[in-house]
This record gives structure tokens, C-alpha cells and sequence, in this order.
């Protein structure tokens, strides 16, 4: 069964050899990789879903350990997205660490405007309150 799985990524068979690190795939999962080693509050403590859409669009939530704050927004529709989430008990500056939304988010009125391009995810850290940017 596994030789009748497709190949995703590359035109080689499965008589190739198909590890290939310089590959764009395996460069993605190792940035990935590397963003959450890196930061372990990505792996330990508290969660929260902050912003669920019915449909495919956007999907966010925060994690917390320690003195960092961390929030994932994943955007699951076919067309880019936008959306507000209201900023109580969250930080109000935050950091892209990874993904290709935004470089900076800042909260404006106590509500922070996502955007993500389609089938796009992003992770932000927040910045403390004394150094905003």
C-alpha cells in the first residue's frame, strides 16, 4: 500500500532517494520545527480558542506559559481574511515569530485586526507592554 501513495512535492518514484533537505517542504517543517523548540510555551500551558468561524475563515487562539503569551491564527478559507478580536486580557502588541500574516499586530481601540492570505497560518508573540515595538 504505501508504494501506491502519491508523491506530494516532487516528480521523483519511490525508487529515488527522496530525502532531500533543500527541498521546500522539508525547509518548512524544519522552520516550524525550529519556532517550537525555540519557544516552549507553544507546547506547554494554557489554551484558549479566541475567534472560531462557522465556515472555513478564521480560526485563533492563545497559549500562555510562564511570562509569555503566544497567538496562532489560521486562516482556512479559499480568499484571503480579515476579521477583529477584541483585545481584553490579551496583550495589545504582538510579534510574527513565523507564517505569512502580518509583521506586527497592535491592538487600536481595545480590538486587534487579523488578516491572513488563503489557507495561511501565523504565530505571534506578544511584546511586553514596555517595549511595544
Amino acid at each position: 500500500m504505501f508504494m501506491l501513495a502519491r508523491l506530494i512535492g516532487t516528480s521523483a518514484s519511490h525508487a529515488d532517494d527522496n530525502f532531500d533537505q533543500e527541498h521546500p517542504i522539508y525547509q518548512a517543517i524544519a522552520e516550524m520545527n525550529a519556532v517550537y523548540h525555540a519557544e516552549p510555551g507553544l507546547r506547554r500551558g494554557a489554551q484558549r480558542v479566541v475567534l472560531a468561524e462557522d465556515q472555513p475563515g478564521l480560526f485563533a487562539f492563545t497559549r500562555a506559559y510562564a511570562d509569555a503569551e503566544y497567538l496562532v491564527v489560521l486562516n482556512t478559507a479559499d480568499e484571503a481574511r480579515s476579521g477583529e478580536l477584541a483585545a481584553g486580557g490579551l496583550s495589545t502588541h504582538w510579534q510574527r515569530l513565523i507564517g505569512s500574516g502580518p509583521e506586527r499586530l497592535e491592538a487600536v481601540d481595545q480590538y486587534l485586526e487579523l488578516s491572513q492570505p488563503p489557507i495561511s497560518w501565523s504565530v505571534f508573540k506578544a511584546l511586553a507592554a514596555s517595549n511595544p515595538l
